[in-house]
């Protein structure tokens, strides 16, 4: 019953978000290099639709998500995908879709609930965009986003909780939004609306700052090994997942023969350590029987000292 709603929902909403999506992202887009993103965390049923593809399945953690690709969040349910060091963010009741994902943009369509990006990196030339029934939103820099959409109530929030960004109508409308603002749009021309109090202040915009604090700043080499998972991720899908284990694997043996040849070199140290303790006392030995030896012949060398002998006159 749930994947029956998905259908109709995106039967229903499938013509204004290609319309909105065709007037934002240049065409130059296309030709850029495909990018993979990944289901970095799931909380609860999460389901996912490939491009092309209407059968929806139980989405597992690390699956790759290319252009085309959807997915739904049932209630209750949470999920964090990565692409990059960026990351979204889906409440539950959520369903997205990846209209463009390549080297040059990042276009997301969100046909209901909430989802939040946390920009972390965004270089020129770049293009970040959410897109909704109602709007096209697109980042001017790195920072924290949040899209609400109502498909029942026809309308879009906006909360720009850092960073700024503009929002697009289909009449060409414009509205820019910077840190701390949040406007609510209704109708496909920016028609504003009185919005909700702050985002980011609800259970979900909670968690969301809650992932980011335990991903924010980790160690050096934590975030260097980070780095390295992502670039394998991106290049090669899945089969970057079992490098990833076989490096964890290799790293392990690696780890137990640095300790074989730790503990070999501790015996080898212990058993030179006995025996200079052995020469030394041969040495000690062998000095002491030299030093008796010269008492010895000393003694021997020196006259013998007897009787006197008496004379007969």
């Amino acid at each position: 019953m749930v994947f029956a709603r998905l259908l109709q929902l995106s039967l229903l909403r499938l013509l204004p978000m290609l319309a909105l999506a065709g007037a934002a992202i240049p065409t130059s887009a296309a030709d850029a290099p495909a990018r993979i993103a990944r289901l970095n965390h799931i909380e609860g049923s999460v389901a996912v639709a490939p491009a092309g593809d209407n059968e929806w399945t139980n989405a597992l953690p690390n699956r790759p998500l290319a252009r085309g690709d959807r997915l739904w969040t049932d209630r209750g349910s949470r999920a964090e995908l990565q692409v990059r060091s960026n990351a979204l963010r889906m409440d539950g009741q959520t369903q997205l879709s990846f209209t463009a994902l390549n080297a040059r943009a990042l276009q997301v369509s969100v046909i209901q609930g909430a989802v939040q990006a946390r920009l972390r990196d965004l270089v020129e030339g770049e293009n970040f965009e959410l897109d909704t029934p109602n709007l096209a939103f697109r980042a001017a820099q790195p920072g924290d986003y949040r899209i609400d959409v109502d498909p029942a109530g026809g309308s879009t929030r906006v909360t720009v909780l850092s960073g700024s960004g503009t929002a697009y109508g289909e009449g060409g409308q414009a509205v820019t939004l910077r840190t701390g603002q949040q406007i609510g749009f209704r109708g496909r021309n920016l028609i504003q609306v009185a919005a909700p109090p702050v985002a980011s202040i609800d259970g979900f915009g909670r968690w969301a700052a809650e992932r980011d604090a335990r991903l924010q700043d980790p160690p050096v080499a934590v975030r260097k090994q980070v780095q390295q998972a992502q670039v394998q991720r991106e290049r090669t899908g899945w089969e970057a997942e079992q490098a990833r284990l076989e490096a964890q694997r290799l790293r392990r043996e690696a780890q137990a023969l640095a300790q074989a040849q730790r503990q070999t070199q501790q015996a080898r140290r212990e058993q030179l350590a006995q025996r200079d303790e052995r020469e030394q006392e041969q040495q000690a030995l062998a000095e002491q029987w030299r030093r008796e030896h010269r008492v010895y012949q000393e003694r021997a060398q020196q006259p013998q000292q007897g009787v006197p002998i008496l004379r007969q006159h």
